[in-house]
């Protein structure tokens, strides 16, 4: 279970800092991604951990209660147990959603994204009202 917290709190840092709006590390989009994805995997980490540590304990609590010979104080399943599945369960949750945010960056724009074009390059174009075939009044050119 101390694993599973040390795991837990290095992967809040580690997600934190793949953030894009952190500047700290001033790292590229793709060095994010791979942190945020990092960050992913640790959380299920943790997940899988607390899960294990709880039911290793709730097995243990189920095993002393249904036997006979046992003595001692007989515990039951109480909410701290639950609280520890449902903990482990954000976790994995949050790690697999970390894990799905993370987007491969193509080196290559995709054919079907368009791409904005400067007219820089032809020179200045501004709409000027055509010159009136017949030379009468300006007022039949449409504006």
């Amino acid at each position: 279970m101390i694993a599973s917290l040390l795991l837990g709190l290095a992967s809040i840092v580690v997600s934190v800092l793949g953030l894009k709006c952190t500047k700290i590390g001033g790292a590229s989009e793709q060095v994010k991604g791979q942190m945020v994805l990092s960050g992913g995997i640790m959380f299920i980490l943790s997940g899988v951990f607390t899960l294990s540590a709880v039911s290793w304990f709730a097995a243990g609590v189920i095993q002393d209660f249904y036997n006979p010979l046992y003595a001692g104080v007989r515990f039951e399943l109480g909410s701290g147990l639950y609280l520890g599945w449902a903990s482990s369960c954000l976790a994995l949750l949050g790690g697999s959603l970390l894990c799905c945010s993370c987007r491969r960056t193509p080196s290559t724009p995709p054919a079907w994204q368009f791409s904005y074009r400067s007219h820089a390059s032809r020179g200045q174009s501004i709409y000027k009202a055509a010159a009136a075939l017949d030379g009468s009044s300006s007022s039949r050119a449409y504006v």
